[in-house]
């Protein structure tokens, strides 16, 4: 015959395990909307540098290249932002 403190104890066991599987799928809800909203993030940064390259005159980027060397877009497009004035002023002397 069982107890009831056995059957507390079966209880409190099931409690626990109930409680690790809700956790654990929370967790990865979690991680799953995370992973989401870093790849959308990324989309939106490689778009925006698209379109400032896309914008950019072809001597200007041309000079950037050249005066960078071999850059990501991402540290091509910032310089060009940081000193937009400057990179159009000696673009256009090509």
């Amino acid at each position: 015959m069982i107890t009831e403190s056995q059957v507390r104890e079966n209880m409190r066991l099931l409690k626990r395990k109930f409680n690790k599987r809700i956790m654990k799928k929370i967790t990865l809800n979690l991680l799953a909307v995370l992973a989401v909203m870093i790849a959308i993030g990324l989309a939106g940064r490689m778009d925006y540098n698209e379109e400032v390259i896309y914008h950019m005159s072809n001597g200007t980027y041309e000079v950037l290249k050249e005066k960078l060397g071999d850059v990501s877009s991402s540290e091509l497009v910032d310089e060009y932002m940081q000193n937009k004035e400057y990179w159009d002023s000696l673009g256009q002397l090509r």
